[in-house]
């Protein structure tokens, strides 16, 4: 099996060595036992079953909760010559059908799943009719009560483990204390498991916890990184959509070139922005915690939170993500005693007390049996109008809601755009079949986890060190790891220097106009920078303007180089933009590209500000 190993890795991906702890856990599913792999962002926790699907005869069905990011494995895993395919709601209904057929006849050596996709017939029976040599199941800590992201669909995980015959096991996750790892291993029912906990130690990571006073201060501090890390690739985590919009509405007013990422936007929206990001059109992402699950950027060089995190294990994970190509990183926590009361509102919506579930529940009780159009904001507001001493927020009644359909008392859901709830029966609320000792439970959790993260924020000992003992991980370092501000002191963090521009300032002018000139009016002007730059982004190629003559012209510059470059050709009025963002050239604009005026001397100097030709 060892050269079988060996060879898969080289053969199939391309490998010359394995990562730490993937071999322990390849070959540990190879001698036909279960096992727990515990291994951060970035270590390669998705090659640990991939490798072992190339060897092992039968299929490996592979649990995810990332349904948006299925397809990008899928797509990995064929260039590496592995039989892969994902069935989920996202697939047209017939070719579902075909994936199941070709599932029931074994043609797939990897099969991707959502957990929800256990109550489907159809895939139960196809699934019946095969081989499931390896049950994998990604994100694991999502099984547990106890982590930082319980998913109540992964709870049907163990039964459905024994339904396909208790096949040799992986579960996998880049987050679980001990704790953790032993409540996955009870509800997926694995009596005994190989427990391979590694790659926690972060050695090119420099955390940094800087407490402040005011949003003022954190944004200062944020500019100095952004200054230190210019051009390059920096995540801002922030814990709500608001603070998101305003903290990019701040750090573009100082003049950093940024984008945004949340639960609020668009898929659309929201795919374009990560594709900006990843291609580096975009260098700076503000976002919440909707960003980040799946995305493999290996130059990242800051996460900045904006805010306390939820707890440690979410922390970690976002902060693992700088630095995964093995250059030295930055990850800056802003903290501000303030920031708690954030989470604490949160964890009050999340996990409402009794007198708001009841609330809830007389109220619908009040319509009768039968579906009725009406939202968790107009029962709130339905609520709050007829009582004085209960008041509940929209959110509280949503995780009401959600509480009474798993007690089966109501369903409810959206309906060609608008809100409906079910009421199935009317039982008194002192018969209400709600699990209390389980959402008590899941609030006590949560409020443990904060208090874990207030308390990192705020020792005095080594960061890492204290990250590591959190996972009971091992230090290579002793008791300092010298890469923290308690071990080595606040960075000093100068201002990244521009580099020199290769073309006079003219010259630039006429090669930023003829962008634009090329694009003949179809885009905006974030498009013509990145063409300019000669982005690889799959809108840029999607619009074909990798085939433009001047694709990558101004490769040397940054992409806030090019967006200053353009807000100041816009100022002059060499280029205007329409209500749709789409940029084109004005008459002056087309004089000065083909030589025929000389580019604006307030346009020039401006430039010669911002820019250091050669």
């Amino acid at each position: 099996m060892d050269m079988d190993l060996d060879k898969a890795l080289a053969e199939r991906f391309g490998f010359e060595t394995f990562r730490p702890g993937q071999r322990d856990v390849a070959q540990s599913v190879l001698d036909g036992h279960s096992a727990l792999a515990v291994m951060p962002t970035g270590a390669g926790k998705s090659l640990c079953y991939q490798l072992p699907a190339c060897v092992l005869d039968g299929t490996t069905l592979v649990v995810s909760p990332l349904i948006a990011l299925m397809k990008d494995q899928v797509d990995g895993a064929i260039q590496r010559g592995i039989r892969a395919t994902c069935i989920n709601s996202s697939v047209p209904w017939p070719e579902q059908q075909r994936r199941l057929r070709e599932l029931s006849k074994g043609a797939y050596e990897i099969v991707y799943v959502a957990p929800e996709r256990f109550k489907n017939e159809a895939f139960r029976e196809a699934l019946a009719q095969t081989t499931v040599a390896l049950f994998a199941i990604d994100e694991a800590h999502c099984i547990s009560q106890w982590g930082h992201d319980f998913r109540p669909d992964y709870l049907t995980l163990g039964e459905v483990r024994e339904e396909l015959g208790a096949p040799i096991t992986l579960a996998l996750t880049a987050t679980a204390t001990p704790e953790v790892q032993t409540d996955i291993l009870t509800q997926l029912k694995i009596r005994e498991a190989r427990v391979v906990v590694s790659g926690f130690e972060r050695p090119n990571l420099f955390f940094d916890v800087q407490h402040t006073r005011s949003d003022e201060d954190k944004l200062e501090r944020m500019r100095q990184v952004l200054a230190r890390f210019r051009g390059e690739s920096v995540v801002v985590y922030c814990a709500t959509r608001k603070q998101v919009e305003e903290v990019r509405a701040r750090l573009h007013h100082a003049g950093f070139l940024v984008g945004t990422y949340h639960g609020g936007m668009s898929d659309k929206r929201r795919t374009e922005m990560q594709d900006a990001f990843m291609s580096g059109d975009i260098p700076v992402l503000i976002a919440t915690n909707a960003f980040g699950m799946g995305v493999d950027k290996s130059d990242v060089r800051a996460i900045i939170h904006y805010n306390l995190p939820g707890s440690l294990e979410g922390y970690y994970q976002e902060a693992g993500r700088a630095g995964r190509d093995g250059e030295p990183s930055y990850c800056l926590l802003l903290y501000n005693p303030n920031d708690r009361g954030v989470h604490d509102f949160f964890i009050d919506l999340s996990y409402p007390t009794p007198d708001v579930i009841m609330s809830v529940w007389s109220e619908l009780r009040q319509y009768g049996l039968g579906s009725h159009s009406i939202g968790a904001e107009q029962i709130a507001n339905h609520i709050n109008r007829s009582s004085k001493k209960t008041n509940v927020h929209s959110g509280g009644v949503t995780a009401s809601l959600k509480l009474l359909k798993q007690a089966m008392h109501i369903d409810h859901g959206w309906r060609d755009g608008f809100p409906w709830v079910e009421v199935r029966d009317l039982s008194r609320t002192r018969d209400l079949r709600v699990d209390w000792d389980q959402v008590a439970l899941r609030r006590e959790i949560a409020l443990r986890q904060l208090n874990d993260v207030v308390r990192f924020a705020n020792i005095s000992e080594c960061r890492q060190l204290q990250l590591l003992k959190y996972f009971r991980a091992a230090s290579s370092f002793g008791n300092q790891c010298h890469n923290c501000d308690q071990c080595c002191g606040v960075p000093d963090l100068p201002e990244q220097p521009v580099n020199p521009v290769p073309d006079s300032l003219e010259t630039l002018i006429q090669k930023a106009l003829s962008g634009v000139a090329r694009t003949r009016g179809r885009v905006g002007t974030h498009l013509v920078c990145a063409m300019l730059r000669g982005s690889g982004a799959r809108v840029v190629t999607s619009h074909q303007l990798d085939q433009l003559s001047t694709y990558g012209i101004l490769g040397y510059l940054n992409p806030e180089q090019l967006m200053e470059l353009f807000d100041v050709c816009e100022r002059h009025r060499m280029i205007i933009r329409d209500s749709k963002g789409v940029v084109a050239l004005t008459d002056e604009g087309v004089a000065v590209m083909c030589g025929e005026n000389e580019p604006p001397a307030g346009l020039v100097e401006r430039l010669r500000r911002k820019l250091q030709p050669a």
